[in-house]
C-alpha cells in the first residue's frame, strides 16, 4: 500500500448549489458505523452561490472533510478534483442530493472488499422519488483507488 494513503475510504461529493438537497447526505453520514474505518470527506463545490458551503460545515464540523472550489460548472471534472486528492484506499463517488440509509453500508462493503481482494464493489440504490432501481451509475460502487487512480471522468 502506498505510504501516503492513510484513509480507509475517501468519499467524494461533487457539489453545485445543493443548499436545498445536501442536508439529508451530511445527515446520513452521522447515521454511518464508522467504527474503526478512517474516512475523508472531498467536498468539490462547483461554482456554487448558495449556502452550500456553510451547510456542509455545519454537519460535518466534527468529521475529517475537505471543502475544494472549483469553477468548471462539471461533475466529471469535479470527481477528477476528488480523486486526485484522496488519500483513501477506497473511493466511494456520492451525489450531495443522496444520502444512505443503512448503517453498515460501509463496515460489511469494506470487509467483503479486503477479504475478497476485489477491486470494486456494487450497491444496489433504490430511487423513492423515480419509484426504480438503478444500475451501474458510478455512485453505486465503491472503488479501490489502486483500480481507478488513472481514470478520468468526461469533461461534460
Amino acid at each position: 500500500m502506498d505510504n501516503m494513503i492513510k484513509y480507509d475510504l475517501s468519499f467524494i461529493i461533487p457539489c453545485h448549489n445543493l443548499e436545498n438537497y445536501i442536508k439529508p447526505l451530511l445527515l446520513s453520514f452521522h447515521i454511518l458505523n464508522l467504527n474503526g474505518i478512517n474516512t475523508e470527506f472531498i467536498f468539490v463545490l462547483d461554482d456554487c452561490v448558495d449556502k452550500t458551503e456553510e451547510i456542509i460545515k455545519t454537519y460535518m464540523h466534527d468529521m475529517d472533510y475537505k471543502i475544494v472550489h472549483c469553477f468548471k460548472h462539471s461533475c466529471g471534472l469535479a470527481r477528477n478534483i476528488g480523486l486526485e486528492m484522496a488519500n483513501g484506499e477506497y473511493i466511494w463517488f456520492v451525489d450531495g442530493d443522496d444520502w444512505l440509509i443503512y448503517p453498515n453500508t460501509v463496515l460489511e462493503c469494506l470487509s467483503i472488499l479486503r477479504e475478497r481482494k476485489l477491486n470494486l464493489i456494487q450497491i444496489k440504490f433504490i430511487s423513492n422519488f423515480f419509484n426504480m432501481e438503478f444500475y451501474s451509475m458510478v455512485w453505486q460502487y465503491i472503488f479501490k483507488k489502486d483500480f481507478i487512480a488513472d481514470i478520468k471522468f468526461p469533461a461534460k
